[in-house]
């Protein structure tokens, strides 16, 4: 089925209701979506664009980054190479890409 632009607990005024309690009552709120709507919703996100997003995300490996100075390069290589070492810094800048990139989602749906 289509991704719907209306889902049916917003819909539904005791749904609502519910949201509305958990604000005022200052309770956590989850929403949780059908299995149909969240396989929908997974079907989009699975795009090729996506696709070649986490395919970049999964293959980024800093150890081929060029400085315009060989020497400037070796040194910063070897500084990474004798203390936190490439995996780290590959896992650190994978995650904050993927944060930086969830944020722009975030933004785009205007949350």
């Amino acid at each position: 089925p289509p991704i719907q632009s209306n889902p049916i607990y917003i819909q539904r005024a005791w749904c609502i209701f519910e949201c509305y309690v958990c604000i005022e009552q200052e309770f956590s709120m989850s929403i949780i979506l059908s299995e149909s709507a969240e396989a929908s919703f997974t079907d989009a996100l699975s795009s090729s664009f996506l696709r070649q997003v986490r395919e970049s995300l999964n293959t980024l490996d800093v150890r081929g980054a060029k400085a315009s100075c060989t020497a400037d390069e070796d040194l910063i290589k070897k500084l990474i190479l004798n203390s936190i070492g490439f995996d780290t810094l590959n896992q650190t800048v994978r995650a904050r890409l993927v944060e930086r990139l969830m944020a722009i989602v975030a933004d785009l749906l205007g949350s």
